[in-house]
């Protein structure tokens, strides 16, 4: 294949600072280490486990014959029926803790993916050693894990690189635990490096905000319902030449693109809504054209930036409808990813695009008004046991901001299309119907803010429709919800 050239990047400002994700000093032996630590995490799992069987275990013997079909064969290989949080939350964070300890230990990127997919296939081998392997926690468990993973150790090494404070030190902590530990002078990496106005590295672009208020919604028209809203989101973009002045193509490197974003909603019965999500690119070219340094004077540059790349995603969405959870887990996989950002004057514009293709769990809302039709037929085991089903997907996501201090305005869509895999059940042999599933669901948000006194608080007030769609043979469901919330911003 014929190499692509590279236009070199133009030169930049003399930047003695090294990105946050350099200033960790690779400890000695850093495979041994990771290999160590990974054992010791799942060893202690395995006794919780042993001490704790699941409703699957014994139904492998320990002999020859087990271990062998077990071992060196894919039919033994299945979806298991277990409770939505423990597949759809439980395992990708035990992936991310995989993923962080080969991180942490000095590993890049794509060999801490390969860490954490072999101490998920050693966990399903080995330390659930009586049960069938589960097809969905090979998935989800090092793919989910990886893009969390990713995320939070860069927004952990971020809070590294800032000033020597409480806040950040404990953002490190807690976001990049074992890089942090691994310090030869524990939460002072960054320090003397540039910072901003609030003590967070000013070589690293990055948008991190939290948010409180107040949520009105209704479900198809009906009565208007109240919730605490309550949340944080932050991108990073860990790239020496992002937004820099200057013209140039330059590569980009795993994880120098990621975002992360956490939202709750509590009412007076507890939580009603939970969507966490974590993105980020493996591969990709980075092109910008911003004026030269020599004619911005202090102001920052204008121009433009293009970024087209390949990334991941996961994204956990849960909300309690009139009459049952919804609840939809999905790790992208793969797919094209595209941001748009450019600077003119005050008004700064930024865009995103991404489509992946994955592997999702997909709370069925129709088969509830259509389980009595199937009564004496024996369909998919976690559908009936559990209410979800797995599923191939195709997701998409797109935002758009304008932001013209002190007021700034963005849209937002995502959407989803999920259908089943008819195959692969615990109980394939069984099945009496094996018909297939399908649904969609669509977000979209349209939201301005309002800067308060030139400080990090913002006003906040946005307008979110869910169109939720669910089918199966002889049976449909359609829902919309409509939410608007006023919350306060705290942006940094």
């Amino acid at each position: 294949m014929e190499a692509v050239p590279v236009v070199p990047l133009s030169p930049l400002p003399a930047d003695p600072v090294e990105v946050p994700d350099n200033t960790q000093a690779r400890p000695a032996h850093p495979y041994l280490r990771t290999a160590f630590e990974e054992f010791l995490i799942v060893g202690v799992g395995a006794i919780w486990y042993w001490r704790h069987p699941s409703s699957n275990s014994g139904e492998l013997h320990f002999d020859w014959t087990d271990w062998r079909a077990k071992m060196f064969s894919t039919h033994m290989i299945v979806f298991d029926n277990d409770l939505f949080a423990t597949n759809g939350l439980a395992h990708p964070f035990a992936g991310a803790i995989y993923y962080q300890v080969a991180r942490g230990n000095g590993l890049s990127p794509l060999a801490s993916l390969a860490a954490s997919f072999l101490t998920s296939a050693a966990w399903e081998y080995l330390g659930e050693w009586d049960e069938k392997p589960s097809m969905n926690d090979l998935i989800l468990t090092p793919a989910g894990g990886a893009v969390i993973g990713e995320a939070t150790y860069r927004l952990g090494r971020m809070f590294a690189a800032g000033s020597p404070s409480m806040g950040n030190c404990m953002g490190a902590l807690l976001f990049s635990p074992i890089a942090t530990l691994n310090e030869t002078r524990v939460c002072r990496s960054g320090y003397n490096h540039p910072t901003d106005d609030f003590g967070l590295p000013a070589r690293t672009w990055h948008n991190l905000a939290f948010n409180l208020g107040q949520a009105y919604f209704s479900f198809d028209g009906g009565a208007v319902g109240t919730a605490v809203d309550l949340g944080f989101g932050v991108a990073i973009v860990d790239h020496r030449g992002y937004r820099q002045p200057g013209t140039g193509l330059s590569a980009v490197s795993p994880g120098e693109w990621t975002e992360l974003a956490w939202e709750n909603l509590i009412s007076h019965g507890g939580l009603r809504g939970l969507r966490l999500h974590a993105g980020g690119a493996w591969w990709g070219r980075y092109y910008r054209n911003y004026a030269p340094a020599d004619d911005n004077g202090p102001r920052k540059p204008d121009g433009w930036g293009l970024m087209l790349g390949l990334g991941s995603t996961f994204d956990f969405d849960s909300r309690l409808l009139p009459l049952e959870w919804d609840r939809v887990v999905t790790a992208g996989l793969a797919g094209p990813m595209l941001e748009y950002a450019s600077r003119h004057g005050d008004l700064i514009t930024r865009a995103t695009v991404g489509v992946q293709y994955g592997f999702s769990m997909v709370t069925s809302l129709a088969f509830p008004g259509a389980a009595a039709a199937y009564a004496d037929s024996t369909v998919k085991t976690e559908l009936t046991q559990q209410g979800y089903y797995y599923a191939q997907s195709v997701t998409g996501a797109a935002t758009v901001s304008f932001n013209d201090e002190p007021i700034e305005v963005y849209l937002r869509a995502r959407a989803g299309a999920y259908w089943s895999i008819d195959s692969g059940d615990r109980n394939q042999a069984l099945l009496t119907d094996n018909f297939s599933l399908r649904d969609q669901r669509i977000y979209l948000r349209a939201a301005a803010t309002l800067r308060i006194l030139g400080g990090p608080l913002r006003a906040a007030l946005a307008f979110d429709q869910i169109n939720r769609d669910s089918q199966l043979p002889g049976s449909s469901y359609s829902g919309v919800e409509r939410r608007a919330s006023l919350s306060a911003e705290t942006v940094f």
